[in-house]
């Protein structure tokens, strides 16, 4: 008995379907093996984003607390250094913020500590849920970044400028003080000389001027010794009473 065309349709039709399913299914296998790849690449590079934020912010915190250990009671600059420094302390606590949010939606995504099917599955299921949240707070982080930046460069300029002015009102001092000690100096040249005092003067006319020691000489002649008589008080005789 001859199959009708109805039915060997049927069966072609079957047999097609059959293979289309099973092309289907390795498709989806496919996908699935390189969406679990690309998963992980991209969990992996999120983790690495995080790690190289959490070590600037860090190094940035441990800077800014070493100049506050090293000299305490420092007041450094003034005027738009200051302002440029509140800055500086606000981006900084913003990125401790952030740093924080994104450890613990790493944790959340990462919380499977086994390699096997169903931590892999429920780590991408967590990533596919949180993957848009955490790469805007890594763009809103690396935004960060670049701020805290440019308010360096802004406070580098400040103080910069801060030591130029004070640099240029010492110099500025130092000028006028200059000019007054010129001034003064030229006014003492034009002053008249002033004449000896003639109780003050150093010529004695009826004194013989000694230039040197040595040509005093040391004959006794010279100088005058009194007599022995004349040294001996006469005796004068008393009258005795009886």
């Amino acid at each position: 008995m001859s199959d009708s065309p109805l039915s060997i349709a049927a069966s072609i039709t079957g047999l097609l379907t059959f293979v289309a399913a099973v092309i289907a299914g390795f498709y989806a296998h496919a996908l699935g093996l390189r969406d679990a790849v690309d998963t992980q690449a991209e969990i992996s590079s999120a983790l690495d984003k995080i790690y190289l934020l959490e070590t600037e912010t860090d190094m940035l915190n441990n800077a800014y607390l070493a100049s506050l250990i090293r000299q305490p009671d420092r007041k450094y600059g003034t005027g738009d250094f200051k302002y440029f420094q509140g800055l500086y302390v606000q981006s900084l606590e913003r990125m401790r913020v952030m740093d924080r949010e994104l450890r613990t939606s790493a944790e959340i995504v990462t919380k499977g500590d086994g390699y096997g099917r169903m931590s892999r599955v429920k780590r991408k299921a967590a990533w596919m849920a949180s993957r848009a949240r955490i790469q805007r707070d890594i763009d809103e982080r690396k935004t960060e970044s670049i701020r805290i930046f440019q308010i360096q460069l802004a406070m580098l300029s400040a103080k910069i400028d801060e030591l130029s002015y004070h640099q240029n009102n010492h110099n500025s001092t130092c000028n006028v003080m200059l000019a007054d000690m010129g001034d003064l100096s030229n006014g003492m040249m034009k002053l008249p000389p002033t004449p000896p005092s003639p109780t003050l003067s150093t010529s004695f006319p009826d004194r013989p001027k000694i230039n040197n020691y040595a040509e005093i000489s040391a004959t006794p002649s010279q100088y005058h010794t009194p007599s022995k008589t004349s040294e001996v008080a006469p005796l004068i005789s008393l009258p005795l009473r009886v």
